[in-house]
């Protein structure tokens, strides 16, 4: 038989052995094998470039009534954590300011262009087929009512109509139709937008930058560098600041003129404030009041929403223009009197 040792004792010369039976039992088992799945990866993946979005859009939030852009930006592969907005104002030769992102935006392509709509007081017929990196939510018509929901989309001459959508249809992948669209938001103008061009959600991840006065009619360098990257490896964007929309006054509404006895035409009209849109409406700190000008070569300044010029000639026209001490006179409202 065989047995195993367990225990060994010496006493004056004598061992003791303590053992057990080395029985084939104690050496079985019932345990059932397992499949280990193959270890994951935890390698990250490609950082990629920085997709920079400059938006020169009207002022979205109280607080930044202020000259400047809202940037967005977002990674071209699954490795971006982030990265770094660079602002030039010698052509890259030195940097002039920079901007850490943290968060990404959602920035697609149109699929489909749009057409040039009249206004954007009611729904759009049209709808927008986008390619976007995440999928937008639909949402009610009283949510679409309190401006959620809002897109910039870019046109061919580089400027950008603000719309909103309420309706969000997947296509696979991601490729969605937007629909419900109401355009022409923020007294951007509802224009054909074309196929291919640049879509941005507005949202949080939007940062404002705000810049100097003097850039105003200069052209600025701007590039995004993705967190880890040689910044030489990424080229300078030159972008013109001939129009910053977000001290542009909007055009008034309601433009009136009206001739008495006397040749006198008095003009009246309804003033547009920029912010608090249209829940509670009012002007920006950097309004000055409002520009009268006839076809004849007159002008008049005024903080009023009306006034009277005497001896007006026959035929003559008259346009109306909010003022903005940084931008002028902003987009003019024509009548001719009667």
């Amino acid at each position: 038989m065989r047995i195993r040792v367990v225990q060994v004792e010496e006493d004056s010369g004598v061992l003791e052995f303590e053992a057990c039976d080395d029985a084939p039992w104690a050496y079985d088992s019932e345990a059932a094998g397992v499949v280990v799945p193959p270890p994951i990866s935890t390698t990250p993946g490609l950082v990629g470039d920085t997709i920079v979005a400059v938006l020169n859009i009207p002022i979205l939030r109280d607080q930044d009534d202020e000259l400047g852009w809202y940037v967005g930006a977002r990674g071209t592969e699954a490795g971006w954590r982030g990265g770094q907005l660079q602002l030039s104002t010698d052509g890259g030769a030195t940097i002039s300011a920079a901007l850490d992102i943290a968060g990404p935006s959602v920035i697609g392509t149109t699929l489909t262009p749009l057409a040039t709509e009249i206004g954007g007081e009611y729904l759009s017929r049209q709808a927008l087929q986008v390619n976007l990196p995440e999928q937008p939510e639909s949402i009610s018509m009283d949510t679409l009512l309190r401006y959620s929901n809002r897109a910039a989309v870019q046109r061919a001459d580089g400027s950008w109509e603000i719309l909103q959508y309420q309706a969000v249809t997947p296509l696979g992948g991601t490729l969605y139709a937007l629909s419900g669209l109401i355009r022409g938001r923020y007294a951007t103008a509802p224009a054909a937008i074309p196929a291919g061009a640049a879509v941005v959600l507005i949202d949080d991840s939007l940062t404002f930058v705000q810049l100097q006065q003097w850039m105003v009619g200069t052209t600025l360098s701007v590039r995004g560098i993705s967190a880890g990257q040689d910044e030489d490896d990424v080229a300078w964007v030159p972008l013109s600041l001939d129009k910053p929309a977000s001290q542009q006054e909007w055009p008034v509404h309601h433009v009136r003129a009206e001739r008495d006895g006397s040749d006198a035409v008095t003009v009246s009209w309804i003033g547009r404030a920029r912010l608090g849109v249209e829940n509670a409406p009012r002007q920006s700190k950097y309004f000055t009041g409002y520009r009268v000008s006839y076809s004849d070569g007159f002008t008049a300044d005024t903080t009023e929403t009306s006034h009277t010029r005497a001896s007006v000639p026959a035929g003559a026209t008259v346009q109306v223009a909010a003022i903005n001490s940084i931008t002028g006179p902003g987009p003019a409202s024509e009548a001719t009197p009667t």
